[in-house]
């Protein structure tokens, strides 16, 4: 179940239902944090410059189970303007973001805090969780990939499934359906098709 667009992110956000989903998650944000740090500067292939990677921090509220995990996520940016960053990963349990996604933040503490979407992009975002006992995951990342999405397993055991205009949606709410219908998997549609919001 899709949780409520808030208008602010800062504090609240969503994320799939304990209790319906029986996972079992790394409790460690910090290693995905790692990992986005670690990839703090690359080459941009736009313009062969060095791109610098910003972290930004989206607070997240629990369900009535703790769900999920942490109170908040981590997403690695581009610095785009005065406190306007472009997100450049999709998020594993924040709802109403994508890949692409100019975003407006505060910072508090020292970190960057999201505040809203700025700008949506033309990006679609599926969160997935496999049931580990029916399918692996690698094979379902398999099956998106094929699709042409470009298709993550975060250290959280959640699938990201992003895709844009070149990637066809209707192939991929096909296969999304086959995998729900079978108890492959669970998963909801964060950012809906550009066409379809």
């Amino acid at each position: 179940m899709l949780s409520p667009l808030y208008p602010a992110f800062l504090p609240s956000g969503g994320g799939f239902s304990a209790h319906s989903l029986l996972l079992s998650l790394a409790p460690a944000i910090p290693r995905t944090l790692r990992h986005s740090v670690a990839l703090a500067i690359q080459q941009n292939p736009i313009n062969n410059s060095t791109m610098r990677i910003h972290e930004l921090f989206v607070n997240i509220e629990r369900d009535e189970d703790g769900y999920p995990p942490a109170d908040h996520e981590h997403l690695a940016a581009q610095k785009v303007g005065p406190s306007r960053y472009r997100i450049l990963e999709a998020p594993a349990f924040v709802q109403a973001l994508a890949v692409g996604d100019i975003v407006a933040t505060n910072k508090v503490g020292g970190r960057h805090w999201i505040t809203h979407v700025v700008e949506e992009s033309d990006r679609w975002l599926v969160q997935l969780i496999a049931f580990r006992k029916k399918v692996d995951d690698a094979d379902v990342v398999k099956i998106f990939q094929k699709l042409g999405c470009n298709t993550v397993l975060t250290d959280f055991g959640i699938i990201t499934i992003d895709g844009g205009p070149e990637v066809p949606f209707d192939p991929v709410f096909d296969e999304l359906r086959r995998g729900i219908d079978a108890g492959l998997w669970e998963c909801q549609t964060s950012v809906l098709p550009k066409n379809e919001r």
